[in-house]
């Protein structure tokens, strides 16, 4: 079974397999300065928005989900920041053992949510938050590190060429 996704830019590639996930967090104030790959959207409400430690806090948290794409040299052909909130998408093309890309292009995609939400629904933001917990696959991880495992098994079937293991893994 097939799911269209369908995304607020024009920019999505033919990804055929999804990747998602979501960050749940409690509030908390801190201000120090924001970074990098994610940047605060230039409409978002005041309310909603993250303080600039938050954001770089989010910004480590994606590069250490990013980093074992890194390592197995898959070929990330696309990385953009939604026009509208904090989600970040990443596509790319999964290598296998031998250095040869996958025809199957796989989105990974990061969303940041105060409330648990279904898989395509845009998440609240406000100021004062603190990371609290991750869910993948609908799975919930405490912890950034059993997290990147998560990702690095993920990694290892798509390098063995198993895709299905990214549908299978959402029951």
């Amino acid at each position: 079974m097939k799911k269209l996704i369908y995304n607020e830019d024009s920019r999505m590639n033919d990804a055929k397999y999804l990747i998602e996930i979501v960050f749940n967090y409690d509030y908390k104030s801190d201000d120090v300065a924001a970074s990098e790959r994610v940047k605060h959207p230039l409409n978002i409400n005041k309310k909603f928005k993250m303080s600039d430690s938050q954001l770089q806090t989010y910004n480590d948290l994606v590069d250490s989900m990013i980093a074992p794409l890194i390592k197995r040299k898959f070929i990330i052909n696309s990385e953009y920041q939604s026009k509208r909130s904090y989600a970040y998408y990443i596509d790319f093309y999964p290598i296998d053992r031998e250095g040869n890309r996958y025809d199957e292009s796989v989105r990974l995609l990061f969303r940041a949510s105060d409330h648990a939400i279904q898989h395509g629904e845009e998440g609240q933001l406000s100021e004062d938050l603190v990371l609290k917990s991750f869910l993948l696959f609908g799975e919930e991880y405490k912890d950034p590190f059993a997290l990147q495992r998560k990702v690095i098994d993920i990694c290892e079937h798509l390098m063995d060429g198993d895709f299905m293991y990214v549908v299978n893994i959402q029951t």
